[in-house]
């Protein structure tokens, strides 16, 4: 629940410096601008989601059920909360055709692996979904805003050149994707460890008797 919270607070400051005087609380706080605090977020999430991989890993070993996509993830996510940080992607041209054969790549090996794993937990089932159209929305919003003609007619709109909610909206729908996989892969961590901890302790109550 605190990462939901870390995200609704990120989304309520994030309006609230929108239209402010200081140029200091918009800087730290807008959704469109680098090295601030709702980079940091996204950053630290997208650790979460690398670290809480890496856990996954660890406990399928324990039940010899282990898989190196595991590792693929990791590091996929490792890059992303780097990236989150020092921005390289935006700052190679055309970055969308540099980048879309890796990101497909992954999301078609890891897509697929982590709903085998995770969707025996019907919560999680219900995360994995929710983060996917979370990613899908948020990576078709981030196309739209790069073709030149749709942009400058979205401009138009007094509402959106005042608010930018398109770019308000995608990276807040990112940041909840994130979240929601985070509480999956930390939910199927927990579950596969309590079945090898209750499995232990069933043997070794059975060679104590």
């Amino acid at each position: 629940m605190s990462l939901y919270a870390v995200i609704l607070l990120v989304g309520t400051l994030a309006l609230l410096t929108h239209h402010s005087n200081s140029k200091f609380l918009y800087l730290q706080f807008s959704l469109s601008e680098e090295a601030n605090f709702p980079t940091w977020v996204a950053s630290i999430m997208w650790l979460l989601v690398a670290i809480a991989s890496y856990i996954a890993n660890i406990t399928d070993r324990l039940q010899n059920n282990q898989s190196k996509i595991w590792l693929l993830v990791s590091c996929a996510f490792l890059y992303a909360s780097m990236d989150e940080i020092c921005r390289l992607h935006e700052r190679i041209p055309r970055w969308q055709f540099v980048y879309i054969v890796p990101i497909m790549l992954v999301f078609t090996i890891a897509g697929p692996f982590l709903w085998r794993r995770l969707r025996g937990l019907p919560k999680n089932r219900i995360c994995l979904i929710a983060a996917a159209a979370c990613y899908l929305m948020s990576l078709g919003l981030e196309f739209l805003v790069q073709i030149p003609s749709i942009y400058s007619s979205l401009q138009q709109i007094g509402f959106i050149r005042n608010w930018n909610p398109i770019e308000f909206t995608e990276e807040m729908i990112e940041l909840l994707g994130t979240a929601l996989l985070v509480h999956a892969l930390f939910n199927y961590s927990l579950f596969r460890w309590n079945v090898f901890a209750s499995g232990a302790t069933e043997i070794s109550v059975e060679t104590k008797e």
